[in-house]
């Protein structure tokens, strides 16, 4: 009997130097029942929201063809040829209002703030009840209250989200786990680095030592000055989204999406690596360096403390180490995590969510970026299109071959609908060899429509051909762009672009059918003469432009008089740049168009 005791009792003094006593086991059991059912039903909330958006977007899209595929008849050889067809949802339902990094800031600002309150506001009572402790910190009914705390603001943001589904979207099975891990789970999410680190400043105070009292005060300042500075900065919005705003932050899925097929291994691998990106790592280290200083100075002040000894500096500093040596062998695994959550990102209209994947995706690495485009099928069309074009040419294609335009075209878009601009992001495309690639020049435009925050494309510094502009301009009038601009090769030797009458036909079919999206149209170094300046001249009544620059082109005097004539019955037009045409001063088509600028009411400005 004796023996049995002293046994008990040694195992309770082992228990109780790691923090876990009889209180422990008691309560330890509470609050893995508390996070299991709170898994159970906010799973159960998002899928029977899913199920009821499927079941209604099922008429409709019984309703609607199959989308063409992208690319799929393209030879960049005719306009006829080079046809694409905007996606079914493009056409039927209006893009998603992207959330503005302005409104997710105010979010996770309001929500880190209740969390800041919550644990001081436990913390400084377990300060005057003398139950704050070095071992265990907090009573264990203190961890219960904060966990369903946590837990009922992860219901809550469940039950909005799937009020708020749009028909047709929903979310995988394990959508509420992957939002728990990231917005309850002990050492992973903000909300509980936040805690450790109020409780930490919270066993300063109660020291009898004053400095440690400095300390203390000092831990708590840092703590929230550190997280207004990061949320303050685009780059780590998106990962405290993640915590604070974890359901909200979730991708969708689409009824006609296809199943993700990420096994098992590769979705805990995923959730590895959302821990140790390099945006987390550096996270990391401006929380937990400064707080690690603290850490030390209250040990020598104070003694020994395992909590304060693990939380404050094994742990991070096993995250930081585990960052830099695993996740670049984790991120060659992630291509088609990567694919398909852009897809979800654009589809969402979640600009926060694409700019949190651009701050890990590694865009020097080839073989990633070409594995990530093709597993998207938002840029699965560029490679097709580019594809079809080297088979029509007689190109033999070699499985798994990297093409280089391609991929840099596919780079390009990615880092657009990643982009950092809070409000506006351009699709840019500059210094490559566009002849001949029709098909790519239409779906690049077709991957412009379909992200909800990009509305420019502009072409910069690239050769085409008149059959690649019309290719361009075929769907323009589909297209949700405000700017939209071409811009040939400054340099010589280095071909030229042209919008030739096949460029300027199509184009001038599509302008007065753009309502009132277009507003800026630049058309620089292609070579314009006076037969397409005519054509373009005759879509000007029709068309809502507000910026009309044909620098540094072909014009005459016939083109300027054709030009003065479109704007005469044009309505909207506010500028319009001719510098560096041919037109010679004095003449008289200059004058005319100088003219009809100055009359018109309210006058053009002339450049």
């Amino acid at each position: 009997m004796n023996s049995s005791n002293a046994t008990e009792s040694h195992v309770d003094d082992v228990l109780h130097m790691a923090g876990i006593d009889r209180r422990a086991q008691e309560y330890l059991p509470v609050l893995a029942g508390i996070a299991g059912s709170t898994l159970v039903l906010g799973t159960a909330i998002l899928q029977i929201a899913t199920w009821r958006s499927f079941r209604k977007a099922e008429p409709e899209h019984a309703r609607l063809p199959e989308p063409e595929a992208l690319g799929a008849a393209t030879t960049g050889t005719s306009t006829s040829d080079v046809h694409l067809t905007m996606p079914s949802t493009q056409q039927s339902t209006p893009s998603p209002v992207p959330v503005s990094s302005q409104r997710r800031f105010r979010q996770v600002l309001a929500v880190f703030s209740c969390t800041v309150g919550l644990c001081l506001g436990v913390t400084v009572a377990g300060i005057v009840d003398s139950s704050l402790s070095k071992e265990t910190g907090l009573l264990w009914e203190s961890y219960v209250i904060l966990l369903s705390a946590a837990c009922l603001w992860m219901l809550a943001q469940a039950s909005v989200a799937a009020f708020v589904l749009e028909p047709g979207r929903g979310y995988a099975q394990t959508a509420f786990a992957e939002a728990m891990f990231s917005g309850v789970c002990p050492f992973v999410s903000d909300s509980f680095d936040t805690l450790k680190d109020v409780l930490f400043g919270g066993l300063c105070l109660q020291s009898t030592k004053v400095g440690l009292h400095v300390v203390g005060w000092l831990s708590w300042v840092y703590l929230i000055i550190f997280h207004l500075c990061l949320m303050w900065l685009d780059r780590f919005l998106p990962d405290l989204a993640a915590s604070h705003l974890s359901v909200f932050s979730i991708a969708t899925i689409g009824a006609s999406s296809p199943k993700s097929n990420l096994s098992w291994s590769e979705k805990l691998k995923v959730l590895l690596a959302k821990q140790l990106t390099p945006t987390k790592r550096w996270m990391l280290l401006v929380e937990n360096v400064p707080q690690a200083v603290l850490a030390v100075i209250y040990l020598a002040v104070e003694g020994g403390s395992v909590l304060v000894g693990l939380l404050n500096l094994g742990v991070p500093a096993a995250q930081v180490l585990t960052s830099f040596f695993i996740f670049p062998r984790l991120q060659r695994g992630l291509a088609k995590f990567y694919g398909q959550r852009l897809d979800s990102a654009i589809q969402d209209g979640d600009p926060t969510l694409a700019r949190k994947l651009g701050t890990e995706m590694d865009f020097e690495s080839k073989e990633l970026l070409w594995k990530i485009a093709r597993e998207s099928r938002l840029l699965e069309p560029l490679i097709s299109a580019r594809f079809t074009q080297l088979s029509d040419n007689g190109h033999v294609l070699v499985e798994g071959s990297v093409d280089d335009l391609a991929l840099s075209i596919c780079r390009q878009c990615l880092m657009s609908a990643m982009s950092d601009l809070l409000r506006r992001a351009t699709l840019w495309w500059e210094d490559e060899d566009l002849r001949g690639q029709g098909g790519l020049l239409a779906a690049g435009l077709n991957f412009a429509s379909q992200v909800p925050w990009i509305d420019r494309f502009w072409i910069i510094n690239c050769e085409l051909q008149a059959e690649d502009a019309a290719a361009l301009f075929q769907n323009l009038a589909s297209a949700k762009l405000s700017r939209l601009e071409l811009v040939g090769p400054d340099k010589e030797g280095r071909g030229s672009a042209r919008l030739g009458q096949a460029g300027a036909e199509a184009l001038a079919r599509a302008l007065p059918d753009c309502s009132r999206g277009l507003e800026v149209l630049k058309l620089i170094r292609l070579h314009i003469g006076d037969s397409e300046a005519a054509i373009l001249a005759g879509a000007l009544p029709g068309s809502h432009l507000q910026v009309l620059d044909l620098d540094y082109n072909d014009i005459g005097d016939a083109g300027a008089l054709a030009l003065a004539k479109g704007v005469q019955q044009n309505e909207t037009l506010e500028r319009l740049v001719i510098s560096g045409i041919k037109v010679e001063n004095g003449g008289e088509g200059l004058l005319a168009l100088q003219d009809t600028c100055e009359k018109r009411q309210p006058p053009v400005s002339l450049c």
